[in-house]
Parts: C-alpha cells; sequence; structure tokens
C-alpha cells in the first residue's frame, strides 16, 4: 500500500500548524470560562415565626443584587445552589417578606465564593 509523503503536502502542514495555533489560544480563553463557570456560592436559609418558632411557608425571600427570588416551602425553608459570582466576596441585602409577619432585611451580609451562606429569618407576626 502506498501513503503519499504528508511532509511534502503544504496544505497539511499549514493546516496542523493552524489547529495548533487555535488550540494554544483558546485552550487559556477555555479554562478561564471553566474557572469563572466552577467560581459560585450557595445561599440556604430557614424563615421561621419568633414567638412559636413554627416555619414560615410560603414566604417571598429575595437577594436584588444578585436576581434571586423564591418562597419557602412548606418547612420554611429556601435556598439557591450554584449563584455565580464574579468577585470572592459580595456583599447582598436579603429580604424576606410575609403577608402575615410583615418584612426582614438583613443588609450588608457577605456571600463568599465556594461557600455556603445559612440565614435564618424570625419574623414577628405584623399587628393588624
Amino acid at each position: 500500500m502506498n501513503f503519499p509523503d504528508l511532509r511534502d503536502n503544504s496544505k497539511f502542514l499549514g493546516a496542523v500548524l493552524a489547529a495548533v495555533f487555535l488550540l494554544a489560544i483558546l485552550t487559556p480563553v477555555f479554562l478561564s470560562v471553566t474557572a469563572q463557570a466552577l467560581s459560585s456560592a450557595t445561599i440556604r436559609g430557614l424563615v421561621m415565626a419568633a414567638i412559636t418558632g413554627a416555619p414560615i411557608p410560603n414566604a417571598q425571600v429575595t437577594v436584588p443584587l444578585l436576581g434571586l427570588q423564591t418562597t419557602t416551602n412548606s418547612a420554611g425553608e429556601f435556598s439557591w445552589e450554584t449563584i455565580p459570582l464574579d468577585d470572592a466576596v459580595v456583599p447582598v441585602t436579603v429580604h424576606v417578606t410575609d403577608e402575615n409577619f410583615g418584612d426582614w432585611t438583613l443588609q450588608d451580609v457577605r456571600v463568599l465564593r465556594d461557600e455556603t451562606l445559612i440565614i435564618k429569618a424570625i419574623l414577628k407576626k405584623s399587628p393588624v
């Protein structure tokens, strides 16, 4: 079987050099994007009544700076997993609102890259 001598094929060598060049350029970009995608945080919490300690279901929980919004489950729990962060530390404000228990705000809490922030919001019943 006769194989062509690829060393004499300038188009082939040009394609190989172009591929190596692109690989050398794109590898750092890919690694940077991958590292950013892995740079994330988690926020978990519990919303409960001050007097009884009972969980408060269906409370609205928001972190406006990060564009996060959710509702507590039947156990008063909420969570956001894999929140992308550009910085190692992001100061945020957390708001909790319930129609029966009013509002609760935690200002300037620090969300840390690759960490889990755990919040316990204890709400008092709003006067009628």
